[in-house]
């Protein structure tokens, strides 16, 4: 409880007439200031009674999916259910995933209203979260103090990545890249069996084909057209660090989802893994817009850990996963 400024003036009121009937040779004036302090104290008393009769309902609703490092609106509505307009006082304190305006607010809520204030919030940490019920205090009923109160705020969120459209949305509608094109050229893999031309390599014909068919059969190969690529990321203890707006590991998982996306659009497999002093995720290489979304889902699911990074294990990971030849893109600080 916090004295207003009707409480204030009063309490100055008894002051002042209980100097004066001190120093008058009036004797009614002697006892004039215990009107001022009883009106205090009943209003005080009457505003503590109703305090907690009064409901106040809060929620919060996100213009747009959160992404990382984004800023984006929100609109704050406080509901009075209460029989008479409600003044209050909140602060706008926000989980720490997340940076903005925190000031402390005053608004006035009509019996039976709804007011609606904008919010501009910015993700800065990756996850799911949930916002804290925010500390406030309502003006009493008479005026005379803040009543200490706290507002009911259960607003659950998750925070992705950010994307190069700047809204998962887009994937939807390109299938591109999910499935695997052949071509012939110089690769590894089969395209065709044909008859030999000359010039062809030995080492091109096919000598179980050629006997079948008793004549020389070569081995036409489908060009490297796609390439594999692993995203590494250090989501150890150092990753809490501070890297511009956002940590390391925030910067690392959206150069990541980006670099995903423009990967999958010229149809490159792409795929991911997070580590530690273990593994914390892993999405094998893959074409097209479903491995976007894996390599999303994961890296809104990461989180830091607590320890020291073991280059060592990402390397051995990267061992059992790929078969061929690929390129590794390692998001980490090696000077640490």
């Amino acid at each position: 409880m916090h004295l207003a400024e009707r409480g204030y003036f009063l309490i100055a009121l008894t002051g002042l007439l209980a100097i004066i009937g001190i120093w008058s040779d009036d004797a009614s004036l002697q006892w004039s200031w215990c009107w001022p302090a009883l009106l205090l104290c009943l209003g005080l008393a009457l505003e503590a009674w109703l305090a907690p009769r009064i409901g106040l309902h809060a929620e919060l609703a996100f213009e747009q999916r959160l992404l990382l490092g984004r800023s984006t609106s929100a609109v704050f509505r406080l509901r009075n259910d209460y029989v008479r307009a409600v003044t209050i006082q909140y602060a706008r304190v926000l989980p720490a995933a997340m940076v903005g305006d925190q000031t402390v607010v005053k608004i006035r809520v009509p019996a039976g209203a709804v007011v609606s204030q904008r919010w501009l919030v910015r993700p800065a940490r990756l996850g799911p979260g949930t916002f804290s019920p925010l500390p406030a205090r309502l003006l009493g009923r008479l005026g005379f103090a803040w009543w200490s109160d706290r507002v009911a705020l259960q607003t659950p969120f998750s925070v992705a990545p950010d994307a190069l459209s700047g809204s998962r949305e887009r994937l939807r509608g390109d299938a591109r890249g999910e499935a695997a094109l052949a071509a012939p050229g110089h690769g590894s893999e089969l395209f065709q069996l044909r008859a030999y031309r000359p010039g062809d390599p030995f080492a091109r014909i096919d000598w179980k084909a050629s006997a079948r068919a008793r004549e020389l059969i070569s081995r036409e190969m489908s060009a490297d057209r796609n390439l594999a690529i692993v995203l590494v990321i250090d989501a150890g203890r150092m990753s809490r660090m501070a890297a511009g707006q956002l940590d390391r590991l925030g910067l690392a998982a959206n150069i990541a989802a980006r670099f995903a996306e423009q990967a999958v659009r010229i149809d490159d497999r792409v795929g991911l893994i997070a580590y530690s002093d273990r593994v914390l995720a892993r999405c094998a290489p893959d074409r097209g817009r479903l491995a976007v979304r894996r390599i999303r889902d994961a890296l809104e699911r990461l989180v830091t850990d607590g320890a020291e990074s073991q280059p060592t294990v990402a390397a051995q990971a990267l061992a059992q996963t790929l078969r061929s030849r690929s390129l590794i893109v390692w998001l980490a600080d090696f000077d640490d």
